[in-house]
């Protein structure tokens, strides 16, 4: 039985990370996004996920399309989401083609929406003076 050591776990992921080992840039990057070991950050979680997605780790693929959509260490950016989410569904990754569904319905039902949006009916406009004319005058009450 061996007790779970995240500080020293991190230790080890990041002198692998450096020397370019993928599984263990992937596992620092969860480390970071869950702050197990280390204080979480966001930026050094998307950092070491897009350098292992790079090199075609598909879960870093899947993990890296999840910061974009929801802006974890980056800019939002729904585009580049779908685009790791499709690299890593190509792949064979369930969540990524799950996550693509989801996408795809979602953006389908704000079509659908737009396409049935109500619109408020248009005012006729009355030149001016019509307006003024088509007014009663308020009579005078003289006493």
């Amino acid at each position: 039985y061996v007790v779970q050591n995240y500080t020293r776990a991190v230790r080890w992921f990041e002198a692998a990370s450096v020397n370019r080992v993928v599984e263990a840039q992937y596992f620092l990057a969860l480390c970071y996004a869950n702050a197990a070991g280390v204080d979480r950050n966001q930026t050094a979680a998307y950092k070491w996920w897009r350098l292992a997605a790079e090199k075609s780790h598909i879960a870093s693929q899947h993990c890296l399309g999840t910061c974009y959509e929801c802006g974890i260490g980056t800019e939002q950016d729904m585009a580049k989401a779908k685009s790791w989410y499709e690299t890593a569904a190509k792949a064979g990754y369930q969540l990524s083609t799950k996550k693509l569904q989801e996408i795809n319905v979602a953006l389908s039902n704000i079509t659908a929406a737009a396409a049935t949006e109500v619109k408020p009916p248009q005012r006729q406009s009355q030149p001016v003076d019509s307006a003024l004319k088509s007014e009663p005058e308020p009579e005078a009450n003289i006493t």
